[in-house]
């Protein structure tokens, strides 16, 4: 699977998804929360979008449409876009104790320590709100 960097919006084909879904009967009222909170992200003609973000009530339908068995690949891609442009929380007490341990600990790998130090610039960025 190939990353994409989040770009804060819902892209072309998220934003198909979420129109299918949105028209779709089938689909169950947190779906149809999810994909609304996607396509109000997406960027509209002029190709400008809002600087929305997924509200919370938004976010929870979206996790459930994410976890429903029932729900269809076009409900999950649009729910899924929801779930990226949630806004990032800082990280609890104990993930910051682990980092910091993480960037102490001679054996760690790179990849650990670049993760460790990512959750340290994450909780540093969110001390000052």
């Amino acid at each position: 699977m190939t990353k994409v960097k989040s770009t804060g919006q819902t892209q072309a084909k998220a934003a198909a998804a979420a129109g299918r879904t949105v028209k779709a009967s089938k689909t169950d009222k947190a779906g149809k929360t999810a994909a609304a909170s996607a396509l109000s992200q997406a960027p509209g003609k002029g190709g400008k979008a809002g600087s929305k973000v997924t509200k919370p009530k938004s976010a929870s339908a979206a996790g459930k449409t994410v976890k429903n068995a029932k729900a269809g690949s076009a409900e999950k891609t649009a729910a899924g876009s929801a779930l990226a442009q949630t806004p990032k929380k800082a990280p609890g007490k104990k993930a910051v104790t682990a980092a910091a341990k993480v960037l102490g600990d001679k054996k760690a790998t790179k990849a650990e320590k670049s993760k460790a130090a990512s959750t340290l610039a994450r909780a540093g960025s969110h001390s000052g709100k």
